[in-house]
């Protein structure tokens, strides 16, 4: 019998298409406090935590937690640029990459870049590129890339503070470091007196910390719990000392690489000459086996024929 070729055939049992729909995201609340604990009628900043140099395979790299987002950045070059066609001879070139772990949200996604990554990776590009000093490093590439391990908000403010620090470790000179707020909300309501520093909470913080200090006291230690040191020097002198010392460390633990020394003339004849003498004496033995075996064969012979 004859079959249908323009018939598409289906599978023989189907399911409706409203079981495979997405549920919709729960509306945040407008009013009340965050998810997170924050009030939203006040400047609220969240817990922050930075470590650079982290990635000991990239040139400067910078690790940022805020809140529950978590962001890695590297930093590579300067180096050569891979397309010479547009290689620049008076400024430099960067290069931004910003990914999404598959486990960073709710829903899991893929490595391959989305248009949301390159979006993203736009944005920061255009961020980023009036603060590097590109004009000091003509012909050259330099490449920023950042992995977003864990997303709750406020991901391109962060990757921008995140990346700043990361060129900052690597060395690249930079105008004033680049930082991004996010405000969520409205700006009615904003009380800015929250940024100021009252003597009532200076004190109840000086008595936190002789709190703090009276359980760790020792006998021979001063009753007030000691002032907080303050450092003067910049971020970028910070980073700039760690990172020297990060080179020293690295210098003092191959440094004996560096105290091998190449033979001179006279060593280089005295090792030829004990060389030649151990080959001699060697073939002195070897002529000497083979003397003796002969003699020894000769002998044998003639006892055969008595």
């Amino acid at each position: 019998m004859p079959t249908d070729t323009k018939r598409v055939r289906g599978p023989e049992v189907s399911q409706s298409p409203s079981l495979f729909l997405c549920k919709a995201a729960a509306a945040l609340p407008s009013c009340g406090p965050r998810p997170d604990g924050r009030q939203r009628d006040q400047v609220d900043v969240r817990p922050v935590f930075v470590r650079c140099g982290l990635v000991s395979q990239a040139k400067g790299s910078a690790y940022i937690e805020a809140g529950n987002t978590k962001l890695m950045c590297c930093v590579y070059g300067p180096k050569e640029t891979e397309r010479k066609d547009e290689t620049d001879m008076k400024c430099g070139r960067l290069t931004t990459d910003m990914r999404f772990a598959p486990f960073s949200c709710p829903e899991r996604g893929s490595w391959i870049q989305g248009s949301q990554d390159k979006d993203f990776s736009l944005m920061l590009q255009e961020s980023l590129q009036p603060a590097v000093c590109l004009h000091k490093y003509p012909r050259s590439q330099i490449e920023v890339n950042v992995m977003v391990l864990e997303n709750s908000g406020s991901v391109l403010a962060h990757a921008v503070t995140c990346a700043s620090l990361a060129l900052a470790d690597a060395g690249i000179e930079i105008k004033p470091t680049s930082t991004v707020v996010m405000a969520g909300g409205g700006a009615a309501g904003v009380d800015l007196s929250r940024k100021f520093v009252s003597e009532a909470e200076l004190d109840e913080k000086r008595k936190k910390r002789q709190e703090e200090w009276e359980k760790v006291r020792k006998p021979d230690d001063p009753e007030e719990a000691p002032e907080e040191e303050y450092d003067p020097r910049s971020l970028f002198e910070r980073l700039q000392e760690q990172k020297d010392k990060k080179q020293e460390e690295y210098e003092e633990q191959f440094k004996f690489r560096n105290m091998v020394r190449g033979l001179d003339e006279d060593e280089t004849s005295f090792l030829d000459e004990v060389s030649r003498q151990q080959s001699l004496v060697e073939k002195q033995r070897r002529d000497e086996e083979k003397q003796e075996l002969l003699e020894y064969r000769i002998s044998f012979t003639k006892c055969l024929f008595i």
